[in-house]
């Protein structure tokens, strides 16, 4: 309950479900803003798995930003916090980020992280344009003319427009209760956990490389083609398989969001002044530990013994230089007396006689 007020502080009484659209709004007004949503992968055997991203607008480097940017905000709840550095970061805007916005697009981007087709292979190989021949399901390429407006849908456009939309509304009642419940995932869910509390945020490419190597092996199989290798065969097999994949996937993303969520929840607290509204940057409930007292008193203690050997040397240099000044003065008095002297003393010649 203390980490779920915690969260509702952070956005300002909102849950995290009432921003499921943001991330869309987002690039619609930042169309530059999308490709921080993807990571492309250029080896087509996934043996290999590309993390570059130089300016930091891409899945795993904009997901570390925002987790560090959230470790920074507010203060520490724990003794020792482990310390994040930002990483390179160059946003299309000039665009200042507050907590809730930090929040909202780290959930945006952990939940883009499992969905295969934003960590497709780099053309000739993308998985997701892939065309999806549904000829042989009369349905299918009736519902692919009323949702695309044409019957030769890519796969992404197959699965996200109109399989899903469908398979949801035939299972509705399962998809909208056991499917959010992590327990689904059994021991799983314990080891996510300890591994993100063991690892943080190298978890991040970890589980982006899994969903990528779902474009190598489990979307399509060999039996999935026919005679053209960048045409799919649409098969009850096929659907079965992507329908329980994408509904695994959603869960596992909802497990592992709310395990990142509790960690940053766990570790920092990230409140508003009532009063002013600025984020509250230290613990109001803080208060100093004898060793605290005691530094502060050397520090006092160091500070005054060098002001007073500081007044101490002023005195010394003013003594010297007023003694070095009324010696000059003096002997300057004196060589004037001794000129005026000089100057009107008759001088009188004396002659025998």
């Amino acid at each position: 309950m203390e980490r779920l007020r915690r969260l509702k502080v952070i956005l300002r009484g909102h849950d995290l479900v009432d921003y499921t659209w943001w991330a869309g709004e987002v690039i619609k007004r930042i169309p530059e803003s999308a490709r921080l949503h993807k990571q492309p992968q250029k080896d087509n055997t996934c043996v290999t798995f590309d993390s570059s991203c130089p300016d930091g607008m891409c899945l795993i480097e904009g997901s570390k930003y925002f987790f560090a940017f959230l470790m920074k905000s507010g203060y520490a709840i724990t003794s020792n916090p482990t310390k994040f550095d930002l990483p390179p970061f160059r946003y299309p805007k000039n665009v200042t980020f507050t907590p809730a916005d930090a929040l909202k697009y780290l959930m945006v981007l952990l939940a883009d992280m499992h969905y295969p087709f934003n960590l497709d292979l780099d053309e000739p190989y993308s998985v997701a344009h892939k065309k999806v021949d549904v000829s042989a399901y009369p349905m299918w390429e009736s519902l692919c003319m009323e949702k695309l407006g044409h019957a030769q849908p890519t796969l992404e456009e197959f699965i996200s427009i109109v399989f899903m939309p469908h398979y949801i509304h035939k299972n509705e009642d399962s998809w909208y209760g056991a499917w959010t419940n992590v327990e689904v995932l059994g021991s799983r869910y314990k080891v996510e956990q300890e591994s993100f509390n063991r690892n943080t945020w190298d978890n991040f490419e970890i589980w982006a490389t899994e969903t990528a190597n779902l474009n190598c092996a489990m979307i399509i199989t060999r039996n999935d083609y026919k005679d053209d290798p960048n045409k799919i065969i649409l098969s009850d097999s096929l659907m079965e398989r992507l329908g329980l994949l994408v509904r695994f996937q959603i869960v596992l993303a909802g497990a592992r969001i709310a395990i990142v969520m509790n960690y940053i929840l766990s570790h920092r607290e990230i409140a508003y002044c009532a009063k002013t509204g600025l984020l509250i940057e230290k613990n109001p409930n803080d208060r100093w530990s004898m060793d605290d007292i005691w530094f502060s008193a050397l520090i006092l203690a160091f500070c005054g013994i060098c002001a007073a050997g500081a007044y101490v040397l002023f005195l010394v240099v003013r003594s010297i230089y007023k003694r070095n000044f009324k010696t000059h003065v003096d002997q300057a008095l004196q060589g004037w007396r001794d000129r005026r002297k000089k100057k009107y003393t008759p001088h009188l010649d004396l002659h025998d006689d």
